[in-house]
């Protein structure tokens, strides 16, 4: 049976099956915690600073994870649900990351040069969002709003990109093959051709 909201002062090293429910953590600083099978939800992780912090099969759901600072953190099959997650620098967190992203904000995210093989965003909002030189082979990037997001020598192979709209991919300087996009968005990947669409 999951324990429902402990204290937050986070005396323990290590939680499983607890469920962390409108808690503050806003700002805090989170040392060598492991959370396996943990549920956040409606919680407060505003510029928390997660130092070397280890989350296995967890939920996040309505949360505010804004600018939180996630150095040599594990992030391994993550859920992240309804949330905003502003301003990640999610290439300092410890490699390979494992997460899917459903109904989130991703703007201002950094995920440049990690390898997100079959991540899942789905139906999220991801403007000014870094994605060079990652590898997003098999990813799902599903009815998202890719606004002004960077896609440089990204490996896109598979991906599919089925009603995400306002995407800037250009084909020569990225690696596509059996990626997945739906007209009229898919239009836009000419416009880096020396030719005239009538």
């Amino acid at each position: 049976m999951p324990i429902e909201n402990p204290p937050d002062e986070l005396n323990y090293e290590y939680y499983q099956d607890t469920v962390f429910s409108k808690q503050n953590f806003k700002g805090r600083v989170l040392r060598e915690k492991e959370f396996c099978k943990c549920k956040f939800i409606k919680s407060d992780f505003y510029k928390t600073n997660l130092q070397s912090c280890i989350f296995e099969d967890c939920l996040f759901e309505n949360c505010d994870l804004s600018l939180w600072i996630i150095n040599g953190s594990r992030f391994t099959d993550v859920t992240f649900k309804e949330s905003k997650i502003i301003g990640v620098q999610w290439n300092s967190a410890k490699p390979p990351i494992k997460a899917n992203f459903y109904d989130c904000i991703l703007n201002n995210s950094v995920f440049a040069g990690l390898n997100l093989n079959s991540i899942e965003i789905i139906k999220c909002q991801v403007w000014e969002s870094d994605f060079s030189d990652a590898n997003l082979t098999k990813a799902k990037i599903c009815s998202s709003d890719l606004r002004n997001s960077t896609f440089h020598k990204t490996t896109l192979v598979q991906a599919d990109f089925s009603d995400s709209t306002n995407y800037s991919i250009n084909p020569n300087l990225n690696k596509l093959k059996k990626t997945i996009f739906n007209l009229p968005e898919a239009i836009a990947l000419l416009k880096y051709f020396d030719i005239i669409v009538k």
